[in-house]
């Protein structure tokens, strides 16, 4: 396994880790304490942890893409639609990424 794949990989899933557990986190564990508390305590909580909260998902959802692309790029060697050969692979139904006319 190529080094690259390696890194990309775990930094990739790393990444997306931390942004679904972010968004779990809100989801099932913040939301349902909401419910409980009064609105002046909800609206302060709100407007001090959503600007933190809302940069690091930006940062985490970012970063998964970013290196989710070279991974994709290194594991397929650049030939995205295509077997070793050139052909087209039967997977994407003949379809092919081409930047020329």
């Amino acid at each position: 396994m190529s080094f690259l794949i390696i890194v990309f990989g775990w930094l990739h899933v790393f990444f997306a880790v931390g942004w679904i557990g972010g968004a779990l986190l809100m989801t099932l564990v913040l939301e349902q304490s909401f419910r409980t508390l009064s609105p002046n305590t909800v609206a302060e909580f709100t407007n001090r942890f959503m600007p933190r909260f809302g940069v690091v998902m930006g940062v985490f959802s970012t970063l998964t893409i970013v290196f989710g692309a070279p991974l994709f790029y290194t594991m397929t060697g650049g030939r995205f639609f295509e077997d070793a050969m050139g052909r087209a692979d039967r997977r994407w139904n003949g379809a092919r990424i081409s930047c020329s006319e």
